[in-house]
């Protein structure tokens, strides 16, 4: 959390000032009123009573750090939540911790890109300059991040309302690229010592814990795999929470929905259930049953690479680091769909 008091300026740190009033509220059953005159708490305290404003900075602080790390870890989408879970509990070492932590803020990159992309195409949304088709297969995050934008600027102009724009705030992809910018700084240096890799945190985990409260959102945000509807009841396996073992869940959907998704509602799909919005996320995000059949894998697209006729996408194990390689030819019937929003032809 990167705000901190300032003694010049009372509004520099609005979520503090509003936790100030609530703890105030709390104790005392009721608002701050002198002579029926309501006054905030936190102000009255930051101009009476600085250093007692000041110091308590550091509750507010690490109250605030354990409500997001449970909310992160328990209902975020198991791209990001078991990273950070194993960024929190899981490591051995410094060096490990960071690789965590990149595979955090690398998840969320991953997994915004997939649901905008994925609504991009369920809108049908003609996609034009600055977005490049060539950026969504891409194998570069600050590609990813150009797309986020690029589609967020477009929908705003062409006045179609996206669930990923209630998502996303465009000041906190600023946020994201200078992450990505320190991201890359410290992939170039080589293998980083553990005195390194501690300060790398110690740079950067601020803004972590920033970015991902302004995603908070996420946690209605459900990946999901089909298994069956009863009636209005969309029966899936589910994909939310740092736990890998598998789980089923069912939730209500309108017939409507039900209807327009029909295609949509396989167990070879990968699916993102968003405001009432049903969105096909491939191939950014694909399923893949573990060899031992115990759980199903999830994976996020990492690169394309081959030539015809023995073309691959190449995906990555979230919790394994580990590539898996699948035929492109499966998957091109959506690559097609997603090339004709920018008006390019089918491969």
């Amino acid at each position: 959390m990167k705000a901190i008091p300032d003694r010049n300026k009372f509004e520099s740190n609005p979520a503090y000032n509003a936790w100030i009033d609530a703890q105030f509220t709390e104790s005392n059953s009721g608002g701050l009123s002198i002579l029926g005159k309501a006054l905030r708490p936190s102000e009255v305290l930051h101009r009476l009573g600085y250093d007692v404003y000041e110091s308590a900075f550091q509750q507010f602080k690490q109250s605030r750090e354990e409500s997001l790390i449970d909310l992160v870890t328990e209902q975020f989408p198991i791209i990001i939540a078991h990273p950070f879970s194993r960024f929190l509990e899981a490591s051995e070492n410094e060096i490990q911790r960071l690789q965590f932590l990149r595979d955090t803020w690398e998840g969320l990159i991953n997994f915004v890109h997939a649901v905008i992309v994925g609504e991009a195409r369920n809108a049908k949304l003609q996609m034009l300059a600055p977005a490049r088709c060539s950026n969504i297969l891409s194998d570069r995050l600050a590609d990813r991040i150009s797309t986020i934008e690029s589609v967020l600027l477009i929908a705003r102009k062409a006045q179609v309302i996206l669930e990923a724009s209630k998502i996303i705030d465009p000041a906190t992809i600023a946020v994201i690229r200078v992450l990505n910018q320190a991201r890359n700084a410290f992939s170039h240096t080589g293998a980083p010592s553990e005195g390194q890799a501690k300060q790398y945190i110690a740079e950067c985990i601020d803004e972590v814990f920033d970015v991902l409260e302004a995603f908070t959102c996420l946690k209605d945000v459900r990946l999901l795999r089909y298994d069956r509807l009863d009636g209005t009841q969309l029966r899936h396996e589910r994909f939310d929470g740092h736990s890998r073992t598998r789980r089923f869940s069912s939730v209500h959907i309108p017939p409507a929905l039900a209807a327009a998704s029909v295609t949509l509602l396989t167990r070879e799909e990968t699916l993102v259930l968003a405001g009432g919005k049903l969105l096909s996320v491939k191939p950014l995000l694909h399923l893949i049953p573990h060899p031992g059949g115990h759980f199903t894998q999830v994976t996020f697209f990492k690169k394309a690479k081959g030539a015809p006729p023995d073309r691959k996408l190449v995906f990555e194990i979230v919790g394994e680091s580990v590539e898996v390689e699948e035929a492109r030819q499966p998957f091109q019937p959506i690559v097609n769909d997603i090339r004709a929003l920018f008006g390019e032809p089918p491969e």
